[in-house]
């Protein structure tokens, strides 16, 4: 039968779905495969073996020598970038500042167990040893979410370059 809105957020939710995203997306820009769809069908192989997408964690398809932060408290991140599809009810207390707090809580949402994004921060092998590896800020977040007005506010103050992957892949 039909689902409304809220009764789909809490479905993903509830199978933990927005985390197995992250963590195939995870896996994917780690690895880069040539054949992303094979790399995703043996991803979820090894999802059925773990026993479902209850067990899978945002780092479950990056290899040890990839990772060079752990999670700050070990546990299970509970921070999704698909913030769209979480339930909107009192137990997920997001909340939107109007400017940016101290750059050292590494998130723009402190105060829950929210500012894990140091999970994000991994080495890449891309750059040139000899120079200094340039810094990188990720942003992730829905439709709507903010991503833009937040990525420019950092970076007019602390004087990056913001580039918008969206609009980059509309342009072509």
């Amino acid at each position: 039968g039909g689902m409304s809105a809220g009764e789909a957020k809490e479905y993903l939710a509830r199978r933990e779905i927005p985390q197995l995203f992250e963590s195939l997306l995870n896996g994917l820009m780690c690895y880069k495969p040539d054949d992303p769809i094979e790399y995703l069908e043996s991803c979820l192989q090894k999802v059925r073996e773990l026993g479902g997408s209850e067990k899978v964690k945002w780092d479950t398809f990056v290899s040890p020598e990839k990772k060079t932060l752990p999670p700050l408290n070990g546990g299970q991140s509970r921070r999704s970038f698909f913030r769209n599809v979480m339930p909107d009810n009192s137990n997920f207390p997001y909340r939107r500042y109007d400017r940016l707090p101290p750059i050292q809580q590494f998130s723009i949402e402190s105060d829950t167990d929210l500012s894990e994004t140091a999970e994000l921060i991994e080495e890449y092998d891309v750059f040139d040893p000899a120079r200094p590896r340039p810094k990188i800020i990720l942003v992730i977040g829905g439709p709507g979410s903010g991503k833009g007005t937040q990525s420019l506010k950092i970076a007019e103050r602390y004087g990056f370059n913001y580039i918008s992957v969206g609009e980059l892949l509309r342009k072509k």
